[in-house]
């Protein structure tokens, strides 16, 4: 079981215990974590500008990636995830790509967390 999550989201620094055992995940830009305390697990979208357009990371508890999912193909590039509206105790959450796919409008869509994939897609308003 996860213990003591820490999140310092503007320094790109996740913490947490597991087992007696530190768990540290650090980048250099900003990033956003999320723990999922019912599945035992860390999202974090990490700066496709650091990372790539593969920037959604689910940690398990001892720190292993769990999930890495490449993007969805859309008519436009997708160059990442934006961000996660995170609702907890849901296996699907709604995320916004990087794309302009729907500009001026952003791009959102589910992504399950047991699954690691993108479906419906549809523009914000």
């Amino acid at each position: 079981m996860i213990k003591n999550f820490i999140k310092n989201e503007e320094l790109g620094e996740v913490l947490w215990d597991f087992n007696g055992k530190k768990i540290e995940k650090k980048f250099r830009k900003r990033i956003q974590a999320e723990l999922i305390a019912d599945k035992n697990f860390v999202v974090v979208i990490a700066n496709h500008k650091e990372v790539g357009n593969r920037n959604l990371f689910i940690y398990d508890e001892a720190g292993n990636i769990k999930s890495n999912p490449e993007m969805p193909k859309l008519t436009l590039p997708v160059e990442g995830v934006y961000s996660i509206w995170f609702v907890p105790g849901k296996e699907e959450q709604k995320v916004v790509l990087l794309t302009d796919e729907n500009s001026p409008f952003d791009t959102a869509c589910t992504f399950n967390l047991n699954t690691g994939v993108f479906s419906k897609f549809h523009r914000t308003n």
